[in-house]
């Protein structure tokens, strides 16, 4: 006879094991689906590499040709990459976007572009001032423009890319020597700027919360870095480009920069005395990825001789070693490729870049050092 009680026991029963069934499925599908992700695993995807194998960066000549020895003293004493506002180890990629550089091309109109560049910044005849002082053809696309009165300035510039170069006699000359006409920190910048905007060169990726400014005092035809209470008798301005996916920019006269500018007083007012721009455009359109060496791989090419030790270092053989940083390398001389470069500072103004791209996926052969 069917009771309450008896229903109830089938119920509870129907509950139980329909509970158990439950969870049997749910153990079942995630075993599966464990089974699964263990057998079926995506492969992970590997770098594009679509330029094929990458030219050597043509890094310029080193400064020194004698062997050193290098001790790492970082903060851990390790190649750890220390982020310098957390003070945390940074996570080194396995693998990097390269860039095309946009080559430029001389057209029909670019020597009479150049000449309206130069004419735009006093070179200038001195009894006409609305005519160009003549250019002197020194290749196919580098021309030279002479000034010899006022400070005497000389300068070279690729009418293609429209870099140029800037040298003047100033370490000799009276108006930079009187330092009465000596620009500011700011005022320098103001020159510089000033002067790419009428030469219609100012470049659009700067960012100018890096740049920097040195004050400069000249003592017996030498110029040194001022000290505290001296004359300034110059200053030199270093514009940087943007960073690249976070990565700073260096370049290869660290801490100078490709677009470096020493501003010196004149007869009536602050001028270039010297100067190197050299900018460099980024297809930043399109990219292609490629394996990069761990820092201890860097490290190990940097102890065999495979680095690039910039000008500024003065010491001896043995160097400290006090950071690791990971970058792009921008040069003074044109280069198809943005390609990224471990960074290794150290004391006595140390400085030294090795190619962070895998050597399997670079070119073995040098090319010829930049002068």
């Amino acid at each position: 006879m069917l009771t309450l009680h008896v229903v109830t026991e089938d119920i509870r029963a129907s509950l139980k094991w329909g509970a158990i069934a439950i969870i049997g499925i749910i153990v079942l599908i995630s075993v599966f689906n464990l089974i699964k992700a263990t057998l079926f695993r995506p492969k992970p995807s590997l770098p594009t590499m679509s330029y094929g194998l990458l030219p050597a960066i043509p890094f310029p000549k080193n400064s020194t040709t004698q062997p050193l020895s290098y001790i790492l003293n970082t903060v851990d004493g390790t190649t750890h990459i220390i982020d310098p506002t957390t003070n945390q180890v940074k996570v080194i990629p396995d693998r990097m976007n390269i860039y095309k550089i946009i080559r430029p091309q001389p057209d029909l109109t670019s020597l009479q572009t150049s000449n309206d560049e130069v004419q735009a910044i006093g070179f200038v005849t001195q009894d006409d001032i609305n005519q160009v002082i003549p250019a002197q053809r020194l290749s196919d696309t580098e021309y030279e423009w002479d000034k010899n009165y006022g400070l005497p300035q000389s300068l070279t510039m690729d009418i293609a890319s429209h870099n140029f170069h800037l040298t003047s006699q100033y370490l000799n000359y009276p108006a930079v020597l009187s330092a009465s006409n000596a620009p500011t920190d700011s005022s320098a910048i103001n020159t510089v700027q000033n002067v790419l905007s009428a030469m219609q060169l100012t470049p659009t990726d700067i960012d100018t919360s890096l740049t920097t400014t040195t004050d400069y005092v000249i003592v017996n035809g030498i110029i040194r870095p001022a000290q505290p209470g001296e004359n300034v008798m110059a200053v030199r301005v270093n514009f940087f480009q943007n960073a690249v996916d976070g990565y700073q920019i260096f370049y290869p006269s660290n801490p100078n920069t490709a677009m470096s500018f020493l501003v010196t007083g004149g007869d009536t007012q602050a001028e270039i005395a010297q100067a190197t721009f050299v900018h460099q455009v980024i297809d930043s359109s399109t990219s292609s990825t490629y394996p990069i060496k761990t820092a201890d791989q860097a490290y190990a090419d940097l102890q065999a001789g495979k680095g690039y030790i910039t000008l500024s270092y003065t010491g001896g053989n043995s160097v400290n070693i006090r950071t690791v940083n990971l970058g792009y390398y921008m040069g003074e001389v044109f280069q198809d490729y943005l390609m990224p470069v471990y960074v290794f500072q150290g004391d006595n103004n140390f400085t030294a870049y090795v190619s962070a791209v895998t050597d399997n996926e670079t070119t073995t052969a040098q090319p010829s050092p930049a002068e």
